[in-house]
């Protein structure tokens, strides 16, 4: 048990608490699923905890570039983003300092102890809705107040706080001795999935923001060719010229042409064909 761990995950838990999304200490959504929950954010602070704030940017770059297309629909999440920032990330930082082990064990906590305790917070707080109904039935503002505010904010405390600074200050000498006893092309292998997960992020972010197979030629090429390639493309496929993102020349020329185009452009008279029935 290494004493020095105590502050920094500790930290860690606390700052789990207050990235979440039901946390009003930071204006939940606003200022603290949005900014203290983000991997990018984490590693920050985590670094600073940990004293080496290099190391932590680092692992939060890459944690987020995995994470960066992550969605909750409808209350539905494949991955507890802030579970996996903190625990991942602090987890990290307290072992090997690496990158790619530190995605690996973001994943690892986003998918299986983040989850976990996700769907216990929603399993509770129907329980604390329908305290807050009957005290709101009775005209109990005091019940109303425990109910709705204090019980969940206490509940949403040890179901992140405790079981990242658990993970933080436990975990380290469980992944220390799992590195140390596997083989090394486990290592390996672990570390190169690692750095093929973020390129994997950026992918599933493309999938949903690109709608037409051409606009990948503004990921591909520098910005001075992008406009010629675009339009060259355009003419191949036979695709109507879009606007040119970027180019203010290319966008004048595109709308002159349109209006040329309505100027050449003559009404068609339709005579009305009578029928002379016999």
């Amino acid at each position: 048990m290494n004493l020095s761990l105590l502050f920094p995950a500790i930290m860690c838990g606390v700052f789990c608490y207050l990235g979440a999304i039901e946390s009003c200490c930071l204006m939940g959504m606003t200022g603290g699923y949005y900014i203290m929950g983000r991997p990018l954010i984490a590693g920050l602070l985590c670094g600073l905890v940990f004293g080496d704030v290099t190391a932590g940017v680092l692992c939060g770059v890459a944690v987020q570039a995995v994470f960066i297309a992550n969605l909750s629909t409808g209350g539905a999440t494949n991955s507890e983003i802030t579970y996996a920032s903190y625990g991942g990330i602090g987890l990290a930082l307290a072992t090997t300092k690496d990158p790619a082990i530190a995605v690996t064990l973001s994943v690892l906590m986003g998918q299986t102890l983040g989850l976990i305790f996700y769907n216990t917070r929603m399993a509770l707080y129907s329980f604390f809705n329908n305290g807050a109904q009957k005290a709101a039935e009775n005209n109990d503002d005091r019940g109303i107040t425990l109910w709705h505010i204090v019980y969940p904010q206490i509940c949403t405390f040890f179901i992140r706080a405790v079981p990242v600074f658990l993970v933080v200050f436990f975990g380290q000498g469980v992944v220390d001795t799992l590195l140390s006893s596997v083989p090394e092309i486990v290592t390996h292998i672990i570390s190169v999935l690692g750095g093929v997960l973020p390129a994997l992020g950026i992918g599933m972010l493309m999938n949903i923001v690109i709608k037409d197979k051409l606009q990948l030629i503004f990921f591909l090429r520098p910005v001075h060719d992008r406009d010629r390639l675009y339009r060259r493309a355009c003419r191949l496929s036979r695709v109507p010229l879009q606007r040119q993102v970027g180019s203010r020349r290319g966008w004048g020329r595109g709308r002159r042409q349109r209006q040329r185009g309505l100027r050449r452009r003559r009404p068609v008279l339709r005579g009305r064909t009578e029928t002379n029935h016999g």
